[in-house]
Order: C-alpha cells, then sequence, then structure tokens
C-alpha cells in the first residue's frame, strides 16, 4: 500500500525564496525570478506575504502563493499561486488560498486574482473557492487578451 504523505501550509521563510522560484520556473511559460520574489517578500516593510505548502514529513516544497495587502482598499492581491504539476489535484492549491483567507490581516474583506482570459483551468479553481469572476479590460503583456478578476468577499455579519 503506497504511503499517503501530509501536507501543510505556513508562512514563508527567505529560505524558501529559492524554492518558490523553482516551482514557478515549472508551473508557468512567463515566469518570475528569484530577484522578482525577493524584491516582494525579503523588505521588512512590505506589504507582501507569502504561504509555502510543503511534505510534513520531508519538508519538500509542493506549492506556493504571494500576495499582498491592500488595507486602503482592504483586499489581498494574490499575485502568485502555484502547484507542481505532479502534484495537483490534491487540493493543495485550495489549502493555499484558504490559508490567505483565514490568516488575512483585520480589515481585509476581500480577496481577488486577475486571472488570464484563456487560463479555464484556473477560472474553475476559483469559482469552487467560491470567488466570482467579473471581466476586466486590461491587455496582458504579451498576449491581446482580456482577464478576469475573481473575487472573493467575507460574509457581513449584521
Amino acid at each position: 500500500m503506497k504511503r499517503k504523505h501530509l501536507v501543510q501550509a505556513a508562512g514563508y521563510s527567505p529560505e524558501d525564496i529559492g524554492d518558490i522560484a523553482k516551482i514557478e520556473q515549472q508551473c508557468t511559460d512567463d515566469p518570475k525570478s528569484r530577484r522578482w520574489f525577493s524584491q516582494r517578500l525579503l523588505p521588512e516593510d512590505t506589504v507582501c506575504g507569502a504561504f509555502v505548502a510543503k511534505y510534513i514529513d520531508t519538508g519538500r516544497p509542493v506549492g506556493f502563493i504571494v500576495y499582498e495587502c491592500d488595507v486602503v482598499t482592504g483586499t489581498i492581491n494574490i499575485l502568485r499561486l502555484a502547484v507542481l504539476p505532479d502534484e495537483r489535484r490534491k487540493h493543495y492549491g485550495s489549502m493555499l488560498v484558504n490559508q490567505v483567507i483565514v490568516e488575512r490581516v483585520q480589515g481585509i474583506n476581500e480577496v481577488s486574482c486577475l486571472v488570464p482570459e484563456e487560463d479555464l483551468a484556473l477560472h474553475l479553481f476559483f469559482k469552487s473557492l467560491g470567488f466570482k469572476a467579473s471581466l476586466k479590460r486590461q491587455p496582458w503583456k504579451k498576449k491581446e487578451s482580456d482577464g478576469y478578476l475573481f473575487t472573493w468577499k467575507a460574509a457581513v455579519k449584521v
């Protein structure tokens, strides 16, 4: 019988940036560089944060999420989300997004992510988590396509 490994999401440490960049390289045609991640995650006054999903027993990373908090608008913007191709469909991406929602800063009532129009798998992923889509006319750097802004809003207690 195959042994099942447990994965947990935890806040990143500076040592994780190399692993985050390696996962990014394997997951997208237009990867961000290690420098891009360092510039957003290392300054102490940064408004960005990240979680890394790792196997508990080996510490091997399988995915990550990088986000920024906008306290003025009360929004967390997901900047990057990736799970290794051979680790997908195991709910690790959902775990990372839920970790951001659970750990969100006080006063943050919305989580959003801009998704390319043609990335149907990512559209379905965010819809499955309860995010709502709206068309955003914003051409991508290398493409002449629109994107969709997927948004999750906290339930308002009356």
